[in-house]
């Protein structure tokens, strides 16, 4: 068995390299005899292959394209992997993010007629990568639904295994009564920043004595900055998030985002800062965040600012959420609890 991440278009990882959940898993799966390469594309000079190793950087031109345009992109880096493909000759293909990592990963499965694992950060029913997954004519499978399975020998081998993305647990607690609500995330249609503008403006004109800062970059962002209100800081891109959320010290965590995105990473590193979350209740959202755990709220400034409200009246309570919320991403979206499950997948698989 020999495995192929595909991390092409692994936008969070601007730095380069290899993600650190993907090479912590390589080495466990290599104890089990379990071979795999990666593929990334060259994103900083000291991105070199080595193919010793088994990663390869693949030099895409077209990388930094915005949308809608980004898809030239992504089908570059798809044809400048073949040959490593053809060379390697993988037996299965994973895909880490279920963006463009996730759409090359299907598509050299189907190409190659190679099963398909897909790391997901949830899937909207509407969008691009369901209509692949229909394509495929795959079964998407939950984390724990296909551990379960493949335990008992249930799952067709032939079909797609979609698992949820994952964090280092941290033992940081970031909350604080600050009346600083955040929101990080791309500045674009999907990550929907005009509800967060929105919300401030009519937090405004309700006086409610809050802030919202914003972090990220994207094609919104220039017009979110112009037309924002003096309640709201956007910092732009950040290097180091973690240290500028330490002075911060937030009492919120926006997810309004318009597609369901239960396991994206900044909401998973936000859970687990213990921070209280405000999700939109869109698609599957709501199987992590729900009313016992967190702020649900509907696609309205209204609706998010009612949950503010209910957050500023009762930090006791919000904090009480936010640490039953924190044990769920402990308990199920660990990077050592998934590894583990990854490998007891691998294992049955490759047999």
């Amino acid at each position: 068995m020999k495995i192929a991440f595909v991390v092409m278009g692994y936008l969070p990882n601007d730095r380069g390299g290899v993600p650190i959940y993907i090479d912590k898993l390589r080495r466990e799966i290599l104890q089990k005899n379990i071979k795999s390469i990666v593929l990334c594309e060259k994103r900083t000079t000291n991105d070199v292959s080595d193919t010793d190793s088994g990663v390869y950087y693949i030099n895409n031109p077209l990388i930094n394209l915005i949308p809608p345009f980004r898809q030239f992109g992504f089908l570059l880096g798809l044809l400048l992997s073949f040959n490593i493909i053809f060379r390697e000759k993988p037996t299965h293909f994973h895909g880490h993010t279920s963006f463009y990592g996730g759409y090359q990963s299907i598509l050299l499965g189907l190409i190659y007629k190679k099963p398909i694992i897909v790391t997901c950060h949830g899937i909207d029913k509407q969008g691009r990568l369901y209509f692949l997954y229909k394509k495929a004519d795959c079964i998407i499978y939950q984390i724990e639904s296909t551990y379960k399975n493949l335990l008992s020998y249930k799952l067709p081998r032939s079909k797609l295994i979609e698992v949820p993305n994952c964090i280092d647990i941290s033992e940081l607690d970031l909350f604080s009564q600050s009346s600083n609500f955040i929101y990080l995330a791309r500045f674009d249609d999907m990550k929907n920043p005009h509800l967060v503008l929105e919300t401030a403006r009519l937090s405004k004109k309700l006086q409610l004595q809050v802030k919202f800062t914003l972090i990220g970059e994207g094609r919104l962002f220039d017009e979110i900055k112009i037309h924002s209100t003096n309640n709201m800081v956007l910092t732009g891109k950040l290097s180091k998030v973690e240290d500028y959320l330490k002075i911060v010290r937030p009492m919120g965590y926006l997810a309004v985002s318009k597609i369901e995105n239960y396991s994206s990473t900044s909401l998973l590193e936000m859970i687990n800062y213990g921070i209280p979350v405000i999700a939109t209740n869109v698609g599957e959202t709501t199987k992590l965040i729900t009313n016992e755990n967190g702020f649900v709220c509907d696609l309205t400034p209204e609706s998010v600012v009612e949950q503010i409200q209910l957050i500023l009246k009762h930090p006791d309570i919000a904090k009480s959420k936010a640490n039953k919320l924190k044990q769920i991403i402990v308990n199920q979206y660990s990077m050592t609890t998934m590894i583990y499950k990854h490998v007891q997948i691998y294992s049955i698989l490759s047999t």
